[in-house]
């Protein structure tokens, strides 16, 4: 890939292809490199830019996921869920009611999103909506999720959420 050299060293954390053809690639703490494989552009790296409040808000990217309208959601570390249009990418944090690592992202047929973290949780964002519902580990409750770590999440062809932690 074009940019081989400068993220040989780098630790990856994520990888997701865009459906456009291009790859993105997350680490530790550079933020993300997007390879273009269809116009020959080569790639690009995004990055925090402190005084650009469009830009990533932090640089080490957890997990990526693309939703059914062209959206890349970004998980970060201790700095929520960020997100941008693949037409044009200037990004947008959404604060989650616990700012811990976000660990997984999905969206169910309903079109809301879910957003796992590390130790914070699970939320979801209704679709329309830009409130966040909060979902914590109760020992007295004993519907409540099971654990305040979320590793993964799956919607099931039913649109049932299974959610997994460590």
């Amino acid at each position: 890939f074009p940019g081989e050299k400068e993220i040989t060293n780098e630790l990856i954390t994520a990888v997701i292809d865009d459906g456009k053809g291009n790859i993105w690639i997350g680490t530790d703490n550079k933020g993300i490199y997007i390879s273009y494989h269809q116009d020959g552009k080569g790639y690009e790296r995004l990055s925090k830019e402190v005084d650009n409040p469009f830009s990533l808000p932090n640089n080490h990217i957890c997990c990526f996921y693309k939703d059914h309208s062209d959206i890349m959601w970004v998980g970060t570390s201790k700095l929520g869920a960020t997100f941008t249009s693949l037409h044009n990418v200037t990004f947008e944090t959404c604060r989650l009611p616990q700012q811990e690592d976000v660990s997984c992202l999905v969206e169910d047929k309903d079109g809301n999103l879910w957003v796992g973290t590390v130790e914070g949780g699970l939320n979801k964002k209704s679709k329309g909506s830009d409130e966040f519902i909060h979902y914590t580990f109760d020992q007295n409750n004993p519907t409540s999720i099971s654990n305040n770590s979320i590793r993964g999440i799956l919607i099931d062809s039913e649109n049932h959420l299974w959610a997994y932690t460590w």
